[in-house]
């Protein structure tokens, strides 16, 4: 098992590299620099300028670790160690395939010492290729400030970039979509093409949820990591029983009280469902969506469609087509107009495969509603978590990578109203004497008292509802005002706002501040 290391695994780490070998020793040394022996003050060094480390577990202990550091779109594998005893198991071959799936990059820079043409023969076999010795200076410089010359041995290899296609727009009216625009799209789907399209609460990417090549070009498309599987949408729930091993008791109760609706259920998959479309887990997340454009779409495609949100990953979700424009242009093969989409944040996710069941992600339906219906109901600590949480069975979208974040940096304010009001202009004053650009996320009840260089309210804290409708809306706004920093305001967690706060601490990077 491969998983990212929090800093409490500081010690474990420090153990592998100083007692271990190269990675593919003689042909791919996993560092370009140093010997296998690390000093413990050299480790907190690398881990503070961004280097992110992953780690190859077997028997529950730490075998061998991978160091990676990632800079926009560039990715530089700093380590690959593996404990000595363990290097004739090819332990170095999977964690260097790991890096494709857990980089969310287009290119990847490489440091070798010797026998170059391996790795790059590694890497081909991936859809890379070798770039020139110009264009690998270039980068050096522009993300490291290092010339060649300064690594024994360079290569940079580029994921291979495909002419950008046509993105078909279709505007279709929402409560009455036109048939013909619809078998447009439904046809798209079935020769393994992407649909962008809307549901009640975000605009889904659509593919083929049955077609292996269709689901790995929509990881491709939204640059989304391999190990965070997408929803699996159907038009009836009849449709679950061929897709899943068996249907609980509690599932019937939830499908026929909540479907269609903004709920996902998780289920044991059964062999049908392709290995990719989940992650390669046991378990497959499916919904009944509440929109007549997404159902029609099911409807006509004959398939179920697997369909994460519709924006690329790490960003916000889209709530509007010209989101997904934004964000997917010349990626995808259409995009299904359909408006304004009404909740705002995405599904909410129990897992049925588990008993008790438990809420993964909060969203459009509210853990109070679902509590009065399966009382042993659970809430994944996730859910509320205020820092990063190190999770290693990922069941639910949402849970493990990045999401939700604008470019802007975000901070989340949290508190009794009338301390949030003074930390938020505490903060907004501080960033705009550092000469920043500040914008502010307030609500209606507060948004007056606030003087910044973009004030937008989410709506009245008292509807919840709209705070919801109105987040990544507005999330997206103010970050195309290219402000330096976003301060939002916290909300209730009641109802709706349990799904706003967990995107916002998401979105913040877990960066909270407490007003008292």
């Amino acid at each position: 098992m491969i998983r990212k290391l929090a800093n409490s695994d500081f010690q474990a780490i420090l153990t592998v590299i100083n007692n271990a070998a190269f990675v593919y020793k003689g042909k791919i040394p996993g560092d370009c620099w140093k010997e296998p022996y690390m000093p413990a003050q050299e480790l907190k060094e690398e881990i503070q300028s961004g280097v992110q480390f992953y780690g190859y577990i077997e028997n529950n202990s730490l075998i061998a670790v991978m160091g990676i550091q990632p800079v926009n779109d560039v990715t530089l594998i700093r380590h690959a160690y593996t404990l000595r005893s363990h290097q004739r198991k090819r332990i170095g071959e999977k964690l260097l395939n790991s890096l494709l799936n857990i980089a969310e990059t287009q290119m990847i820079l490489v440091g070798t010492w010797e026998n170059a043409k391996w790795a790059i023969n590694f890497y081909q076999k991936h859809g890379f290729v070798l770039l020139s010795r110009e264009e690998t200076n270039e980068l050096l410089k522009k993300y490291w400030n290092i010339s060649e010359r300064q690594i024994e041995t360079s290569i940079v290899l580029e994921q291979k970039r495909y002419p950008p296609m046509k993105t078909l727009l279709l505007n279709v009216d929402p409560e009455n979509p036109d048939p013909e625009k619809i078998q447009t799209a439904a046809e798209i789907i079935q020769k393994g093409g992407l649909v962008a399209f809307p549901t009640e609460t975000v605009y889904g990417l659509g593919a083929d949820a049955l077609n292996p090549a269709a689901v790995l070009a929509l990881f491709e498309a939204k640059k989304r990591p391999l190990d965070n599987p997408p929803i699996v949408h159907v038009a009836d729930p009849k449709e679950v029983y061929k897709l899943v091993k068996e249907v609980p008791k509690k599932a019937k109760v939830l499908m026929e009280k909540f479907w269609p609706g903004p709920l996902t259920l998780i289920f044991k998959r059964s062999n049908v469902v392709p290995k990719v479309t989940v992650a390669g887990l046991d378990t497959v997340a499916i919904r009944m969506p509440k929109h007549k454009v997404a159902l029609e779409l099911i409807k006509q495609s004959c398939r179920p469609i697997a369909a994460p949100s519709a924006n690329l990953a790490g960003k916000p979700s889209p709530t509007t087509a010209q989101h997904v424009y934004e964000d997917l242009n010349g990626r995808i093969d259409a995009i299904l107009d359909g408006g304004a989409t009404n909740i705002g944040v995405e599904s909410t996710v129990v897992d049925l495969s588990i008993d008790p069941p438990m809420l993964l992600r909060p969203g459009g339906t509210p853990f109070e509603a679902l509590k009065e219906v399966l009382p042993d109901l659970e809430l994944h600590p996730f859910v509320q978590a205020e820092k990063e949480l190190v999770l290693q069975d990922i069941r639910s979208p949402g849970m493990k990578h990045k999401h939700y974040a604008p470019k802007a940096e975000v901070i989340l304010v949290e508190g009794k109203v009338s301390a949030v009001i003074a930390k938020v202009k505490e903060l907004a004053e501080s960033y705009s004497l550092k000469g920043k650009k500040v914008g502010i996320l307030a609500t209606d009840q507060t948004q007056t008292a606030y003087k910044a260089d973009v004030v937008k309210s989410l709506g009245s804290r008292s509807n919840l509802a709209s705070v919801a409708q109105n987040l990544f809306r507005l999330l997206r706004e103010v970050d195309a005002e290219n402000v330096d920093v976003i301060i939002a305001e916290g909300v209730s967690s009641e109802g709706l706002g349990l799904a706003v706060m967990n995107r916002l601490r998401k979105a913040s990077g877990y960066r909270i501040i407490k007003a008292n």
